[in-house]
């Protein structure tokens, strides 16, 4: 086993980080802008993605777990794709993932989150976003301690 130390691993703290619906992998968004990928067997790193222009506070996996999206205090959602080797960005990611079945649903932007905003407040008012297994409830939490 390999020291955990001695990973590639972010350069600054990490805000988020989420295992892929069959625990094959684990992504870390960080402070530094990128995106880490990396297999639950050994803690290899996969890959790196070094899209996003602010700290990543959100991600999502696919239920097939060949892709990520993730949005950052930048206010930009990004689409990844881990299929193949690496991880690559999607830049038709809102178009290309109109089918995908989303796992989780913690991106706090998007199609399915449109509203949770109150009114006169900016994307970083709301902290937290989660839906229910069938996605007919959402749950949100907001800077004024409610949910």
């Amino acid at each position: 086993m390999q020291n955990l130390h001695d990973l590639d691993q972010p350069d600054e703290w990490c805000e988020v980080a989420e295992y892929s619906p069959n625990g094959t992998y684990l992504a870390v968004g960080s402070h530094d802008t990128d995106l880490y990928i990396y297999k639950t067997e050994d803690y290899s790193l996969v890959g790196k993605a070094n899209s996003h222009k602010a700290t990543i506070t959100c991600l999502d996996w696919s239920m097939d777990e060949a892709h990520i999206k993730s949005s950052c205090n930048g206010y930009e959602v990004l689409y990844f794709d881990i299929s193949g080797e690496g991880i690559t960005h999607d830049p038709s990611g809102r178009s290309n993932s109109v089918g995908y079945d989303w796992a989780t649903g913690h991106t706090k932007f998007g199609w399915l989150v449109d509203g949770i905003f109150p009114r006169g407040t900016d994307g970083s008012h709301v902290n937290g976003v989660d839906f229910n297994e069938d996605k007919s409830l959402i749950t949100v939490a907001d800077d004024y301690g409610l949910v």
